[in-house]
């Protein structure tokens, strides 16, 4: 092999895979959203990979939230966060709106700051696109035809 031969066929596959990436003729937003939908559920097949990435969600927005109470770190505060995300990712269950309730009086005893208002529906979007995900990988996995 010559450095020639290598390094076309290196230039090759970095085109290809770059017009794999962004598709030829197609908007780059559309490119963006095909990857996310890839990654976050693999094209709706997976049920595994929108649950971790709920999991991961809730996760990152606890800490979040975390960032903005007074509250010093213990377990109470940590089951208490855990609780006010939960309740902010499902926001129709039942139980939902009395455990938001009784979590926002410990959190934030002197109101809820804007800056948690715009992040409860960050929350809530990232939340309602990976059930959403969820439920379609369980549609696919017992989708007959």
């Amino acid at each position: 092999w010559s450095s020639d031969v290598c390094s076309s066929d290196l230039l090759r596959l970095a085109t290809s895979a770059w017009c794999g990436l962004r598709g030829i003729g197609r908007p780059a937003v559309w490119t963006v959203l095909t990857l996310f939908y890839r990654v976050l559920s693999d094209f709706g097949r997976s049920v595994v990979l929108p649950t971790l990435w709920f999991l991961v969600s809730l996760i990152a927005f606890g800490v979040w939230y975390g960032m903005h109470t007074t509250l010093a770190l213990s377990p109470k505060t940590v089951k208490t966060l855990a609780t006010f995300t939960l309740a902010n990712s499902i926001p129709f269950a039942s139980s939902s709106r009395k455990a938001f309730e009784d979590s926002t009086a410990v959190l934030f005893s002197q109101g809820i700051p804007n800056a948690v208002h715009t992040i409860g529906l960050l929350n809530g979007l990232v939340s309602a696109v990976m059930l959403f995900l969820i439920i379609l990988a369980i549609r696919n996995r017992f989708h007959i035809g």
